[in-house]
């Protein structure tokens, strides 16, 4: 049997500082299994690293896209009900990023939900979506 050579790349994974006077929500969509229940997450926090607040639901069964989505959309809910100005939303979904930045078609499946996010989004212009 011949020898396979295998290259590993490393990779640092760690939360970085939003900038000063800004707050970060890190948040993430899951789901279980290929065609399984649907999740999302996230949290705040401060410059210091500070705590402010957490959330979780279970969303059913849907897409992980559907989550991702479903996850920036209540990090903006929640936000704004905390009187939070200066928002950094990191995503680890360049797909969702892509949309909710670039734009997204009429006829997108998603369409609907895209247009919640980017109505909450309108409502303050130093929302960051990475």
């Amino acid at each position: 049997m011949p020898h396979m050579q295998h290259n590993y790349c490393v990779v640092d994974v760690g939360w970085t500082y939003p900038a000063q006077d800004w707050i970060k929500c890190n948040k993430d969509g899951s789901m279980r299994g290929r065609g399984g229940s649907i999740s999302c997450g996230g949290f705040f926090r401060d410059t210091s690293r500070k705590w402010i607040q957490g959330f979780g639901k279970n969303l059913g069964t849907d897409s992980v896209l559907t989550a991702e989505l479903q996850a920036i959309y209540t990090a903006l809910n929640l936000a704004m009900n905390l009187h939070i100005d200066k928002l950094s939303i990191e995503s680890d979904s360049s797909v969702v990023v892509q949309l909710i930045n670039n734009g997204f078609s009429p006829s997108h499946i998603f369409v609907h939900l895209l247009g919640n996010v980017k109505t909450l989004r309108g409502k303050n212009e130093l929302i960051l979506i990475e």
